[in-house]
């Protein structure tokens, strides 16, 4: 579209203007960092000609999200006749009406434009954050001379050209009338900037080349906020180095694959850009896992370390008679499964049944027999300090338990077990034990 921009600086200046998008420089495309083919195929289907009129003009813009959402210059709608009249027409031939304004800014040149929802074509992301930087390759694309969906490419010449004007930055590739409002691409193939004008010539007349500006991606993040439009930031080409970093992770992260078949799979998923952004997502889902779950069974055999009893003559005393050695011993087995981690390698909490038989005979004169057996019910907190109660028999008499105590991991399946139980009878008696034991992990979800 060969229009003037409404702006006071290109008046001072007496400057002639046209608005186009970025033209390529000719120069090799791996010595500019960017694989401008890649760029175009990742980014045709958001590209969009705009027609105002029925004079003829165009322009073009881009496909911001899903809900028919584009992102223009102002100076590209501003000689429609009226909002039904602007028309908009993708690379595969379709074509929808405005179905209305949602913002436009002549100072600035931004317009945002709304078709019907667009669910199944590809919407432009925007760089997060931050601004180009001044040598950085570029892509941009448009309809200059209404020649439809037409790539260019080169750098970025300066990010303040214009002191009074912030908001632009410059370039150095051909522009043509009918390129206003077409996306500048970086080459992950997000937008850096939008394509605003071309300065012909300076104030004294005197031919200007390669002096070309666009809309920073600041500006129009900033605009797209105030209006509470989101985009996101998806990378649509992936470079090699960041294929065989995610091949990597796929590799360290597949627990049922052998080592050929995860980088055979890993090349499979990563040889599109589609499937790239897929594995990404996965990757985001299972990271967010709330919880595994794990059952462990354990056991050990220990030494009784004594008790503290009460003596019939009512005294009480800390007792370790073993009756010569042979009686005093037990056993404790241990069922439970652990959540709250996210990782199966993470500690967490264990929730589980405790098991012990053995004997006691500093208190058999008490119960009648040295044998006794117990089950509890509790927690492990961080697989360490364990909390627990439950009931217990010795001969014929019953009776309430708690143990404290701590689980000392030596190995992943091996470690000491530390404990004191009190018995509540007729008379509260506790007792410590110690003991080696044996876990076995035996299942995972």
């Amino acid at each position: 579209m060969d229009t003037a921009i409404a702006l006071s600086w290109l008046k001072r200046l007496a400057i002639t203007t046209s608005i186009v998008v970025l033209a390529g420089s000719g120069a090799n495309v791996w010595s500019q960092g960017i694989d401008a083919k890649k760029v175009r195929e990742a980014t045709l289907s958001g590209v969009v000609l705009i027609t105002p009129n029925t004079r003829g003009e165009s322009g073009s813009g881009f496909l911001i999200n899903s809900k028919g959402l584009i992102l223009t210059n102002a100076h590209v709608i501003q000689n429609r006749d009226s909002v039904s009249s602007i028309t908009v027409r993708f690379a595969d031939s379709s074509s929808f009406v405005c179905q209305e304004i949602i913002y436009e800014d002549a100072v600035k040149d931004i317009a945002v434009i709304k078709i019907a929802g667009q669910d199944t074509r590809r919407a432009l992301p925007v760089q997060s954050s931050g601004e180009a930087s001044a040598g950085d390759a570029v892509v941009a694309f448009g309809n200059p001379n209404n020649i439809p969906f037409n790539i260019t490419q080169g750098i970025v010449s300066n990010l303040s050209p214009l002191p009074d004007y912030p908001h632009f930055l410059s370039y150095d590739a051909a522009t043509n009338p009918g390129n206003s409002g077409g996306p500048l691409l970086n080459k992950y193939g997000q937008v850096v900037g939008m394509v605003a004008a071309r300065i012909d010539r300076d104030a004294r007349g005197r031919a200007v080349q390669n002096f070309n500006l666009a809309i920073k991606v600041g500006t129009l993040r900033e605009a797209l906020k105030n209006l509470n439009i989101r985009t996101f930031d998806t990378v649509l080409v992936v470079e090699e180095a960041l294929l065989r970093e995610q091949r990597l992770k796929a590799h360290q992260d597949s627990v049922t694959k052998t080592q050929s078949e995860a980088i055979a799979g890993t090349r499979t998923m990563l040889d599109s850009v589609a499937n790239a952004q897929r594995y990404a997502e996965e990757r985001r889902l299972l990271e967010q896992t709330p919880k595994r779950i794990v059952t462990l069974v354990g056991g050990g055999v220990g030494y009784y370390l004594g008790a503290f009893v009460q003596k019939t003559d009512g005294s009480r005393e800390w007792s370790s008679d073993n009756s010569g050695g042979a009686a005093s011993w037990y056993v404790n087995l241990m069922a439970a499964y652990r959540f709250g981690t996210a990782k199966v390698e993470e500690k967490g909490t264990l929730l589980g049944l405790f098991g012990a038989f053995g004997a006691m005979p500093s208190i058999k004169t008490r119960l009648g027999s040295d044998t006794y057996i117990e089950g509890e019910i509790g927690f492990v907190f961080g697989e360490s300090l364990r909390v627990s109660g439950g009931l217990g028999t010795q001969g014929s008499a019953g009776y309430y338990t708690a143990t404290t105590g701590l689980l000392f991991h030596f190995l992943p399946f091996l470690g000491v077990d530390v404990t004191a139980t009190g018995c509540f009878a007729d008379n509260i008696v506790v007792r410590a034990n110690a003991s080696v034991f044996i876990q076995f992990d035996f299942g995972r979800w």
